[in-house]
């Protein structure tokens, strides 16, 4: 690894800055973890990130948050440097897990190890940014990996692609994205070194075995595998790596036609939402309402769709750049606001409905009876 010349920062101190590794490991087991309150674990993760700061030469700093979000969202890395995690994940220990069709919120016993996970994923991320803003440097063809794959924008074809895959088209694509696979293989892999040091001095208990099961049914080969079978193409991982630095550099080499066709349509589709974020936020500044008093969909499809368009502008604002994390904030209750009254507007709209439909009934049955009369 080679670092530029430049002047160097200092970690913000925490409770544990003077732990060694050791003691700083033993804390993420479940025995300790859940001793700690919301301040002693933002702390800990805290402290985690600063020694993988210094390991790097202490060229940046790298600041944790807990804050309320969505449930199908752990985590994420906003602006340069700044990594927010799930309070009802890390603070509470709750998880949601899919059975039989349903969506079931459960105590994690292994909340530790996937909070340690989780904001060492995230810290990839900040990571693969300071490569590609040159703080730190690497390999040319790392750099050149990290930076094909983040949110900026290509013409394909006289439309606004995006260089970084949302999932939009298939779940597969949002997997596949290489700063992805980058932050799950290293994450993963540091979680399994740090339970492997625990079993070697404490032994072992429930909660590693359980994070190493769900890494078995979920992890990073387990998923990346899966991948190569659905696209029957053992090197999909490094193929879309090249797609994608292609398109950034706009070099106009041939590839399996097939697969550019998909991930750039992909790319086009990412885009078209972001681009309406934008929109929408337009739209919530002005204070404009939509209409959906004859919106033809189920309750549920309804409520679901305005979810995820809430949990999609939650995510580009905060890695919206020209904004602070307060006004991303902000601006995401805003539009979960918005969601609130939209739904008690359609509420509103099926009980008129309904109303409607009793009120018809009870007519034609009187009539009814009058004629047999």
């Amino acid at each position: 690894m080679i670092f530029k010349k430049s002047h160097t920062v200092t970690q913000p101190h925490t409770f544990f800055s003077c732990f060694t590794e050791e003691q700083l490991s033993y804390m993420f087991m479940r025995e300790n973890w859940t001793r700690l309150d919301e301040d002693k674990r933002q702390d800990l993760l805290q402290e985690v990130v600063n020694r993988e700061c210094t390991k790097l030469g202490d060229k940046f700093n790298c600041n944790v948050y807990f804050e309320n979000m969505s449930p199908e969202v752990s985590g994420m890395q906003c602006g340069d440097n700044n990594i927010i995690l799930n309070r009802d994940n890390f603070v509470f220990d709750k998880h949601q897990v899919e059975f039989e069709g349903k969506t079931i919120t459960m105590q994690c016993d292994y909340s530790g190890y996937k909070a340690y996970e989780t904001v060492m994923h995230e810290f990839r991320h900040v990571y693969q940014n300071m490569v590609s803003k040159g703080v730190i440097e690497t390999d040319p063809y790392t750099k050149a990996v990290y930076e094909s794959n983040n949110f900026t924008v290509t013409e394909l074809n006289g439309q606004r692609a995006s260089q970084y895959m949302s999932g939009y088209t298939g779940y597969q694509f949002y997997y596949l994205n290489p700063t992805e696979l980058d932050a799950r293989r290293f994450s993963e892999q540091k979680t399994i070194n740090l339970i492997s040091a625990q079993c070697q001095q404490y032994g072992s208990d429930t909660s590693m075995e359980q994070y190493r099961y769900e890494l078995s049914v979920n992890g990073y080969e387990t998923q990346l595998e899966k991948c190569k079978e659905d696209f029957n193409n053992e090197n999909i991982d490094k193929d879309i790596e090249k797609i994608l630095i292609y398109r950034y550099n706009h070099i106009n080499i041939s590839f399996d036609p097939k697969l550019e066709l998909m991930i750039e349509k992909e790319m086009i589709i990412t885009q078209q939402h972001i681009d309406n974020s934008y929109y929408n936020k337009e739209e919530i500044k002005m204070g404009n309402k939509i209409d959906w008093a004859n919106v033809s969909v189920s309750r549920e499809e309804y409520n679901q769709t305005l979810r995820d368009s809430v949990n999609r502008f939650y995510e580009h604002e905060m890695n919206d750049p020209s904004i602070s994390k307060e006004e991303a904030m902000a601006n995401t209750a805003q539009m979960a606001e918005n969601y609130e009254n939209a739904m008690e507007e359609f509420d509103a709209a099926q009980a008129a409905n309904n109303n409607g439909t009793e009120n018809q009934s009870g007519m034609d049955n009187d009539t009814g009876g009058i004629g047999d009369d």
